[in-house]
């Protein structure tokens, strides 16, 4: 399954912002959408509607290996949205997070390890709902890695992509 349409799967709305940060790599990840996914979400676009702009056309018609002439088509029609892209990388974060809980080893420690690596890859944002031990807390080694502490952090997790996804 494609990142798009893991986006289309959680009924998160796929901008162009979506698109432009998918190709430039979310956080300090690598570029995980490629041309053939963006070539393919424009050709649905046309097939759903009649009205597109240009830049559209010219999406479905590029071939795999333009990859800068995509890249510059997807920078126009995001710089169009004028969208906020802090909320717009929040539905990545939404999106890795989910396939990143559904990968989780059961230990404990390797568990919370990828789960703070996680995070680390987005430099910790203010509503990340990790806890890392001794990152503004005073949690002792000996609780932190325990199978409690553990499902409670995966139980916070869900409980954030949850909040998140609600529609408002």
């Amino acid at each position: 399954m494609t990142y798009l349409q893991m986006f289309k799967r959680s009924n998160i709305p796929i901008t162009w912002t979506v698109i432009l940060i998918g190709i430039e790599g979310p956080g300090k990840k690598e570029r995980l959408l490629v041309s053939q996914d963006i070539i393919n979400y424009a050709i649905e676009l046309i097939e759903l509607n009649d009205n597109y702009p240009q830049e559209i056309l010219k999406l479905a018609s590029a071939t795999n290996n333009e990859e800068e002439y995509i890249k510059n088509l997807v920078v126009n029609l995001a710089q169009k949205e004028k969208l906020n892209r802090n909320k717009e990388l929040k539905k990545w974060i939404v999106i890795l997070l989910k396939e990143t809980l559904n990968k989780l080893p059961e230990s404990p420690l390797y568990g919370l390890i990828a789960l703070t690596e996680f995070w680390e890859s987005f430099d910790y944002p203010d509503y990340s709902p990790h806890i890392v031990q001794g990152r503004g807390n005073d949690i002792k080694p000996e609780d932190y890695y325990l199978k409690e502490f553990y499902e409670y952090c995966v139980f916070k997790h869900k409980q954030w992509i949850n909040d998140i996804l609600k529609p408002k």
